[in-house]
């Protein structure tokens, strides 16, 4: 699968970049916001296909090309992403380790969409086990509306 390149690197708001954790599905929610709900199937399946739980992706990925999101709910999902300290929390390209990264995080928009459109998924510990019962749980959802992959 070819891959947009992640976004735009710092991401700076008032001199520092803001840190955010991405655990829960009830941490992605937010006030007053687009609701995948009212996104065609065909589309909301593109998106889920594009998505696994490691990628910051840059927010063009999901509105231009095959996948066609609404630009409103994909800027709900773009954030400043910073490096932590550790292995597993350096945010880095090809071009090697990053500070910071404007972009979109795959599995939030998996368990966004799992959420808004009433769907249960099992928790898994690993975040590429978690995007992967998310995008299962999608596919059946569509399934039984009759809503297939071509």
């Amino acid at each position: 699968m070819n891959r947009s390149p992640a976004a735009l690197v710092c991401c700076q708001r008032g001199g520092e970049p803001r840190r955010r954790t991405m655990n829960r599905a009830s941490r992605y929610r937010t006030k007053a916001r687009l609701q995948w709900s009212g996104v065609a199937p065909e589309v909301i399946q593109s998106v889920a296909e594009l998505c696994d739980g490691h990628t910051i992706f840059d927010p063009v990925a999901f509105t231009g090309g095959k996948v066609q999101a609404p630009p409103a709910i994909i800027a709900q999902h773009t954030r400043c992403f910073t490096s932590g300290r550790t292995p597993k929390s350096v945010i880095a390209n090809e071009n090697g380790m990053l500070s910071s990264l404007v972009g979109v995080y795959g599995l939030e928009v998996l368990m966004t969409i799992c959420s808004d459109l009433g769907i249960t998924v099992e928790e898994k510990i690993g975040r590429g086990s978690q995007a992967a019962v998310c995008k299962v749980a999608i596919r059946k959802h569509f399934a039984g509306k009759g809503v297939g992959r071509g």
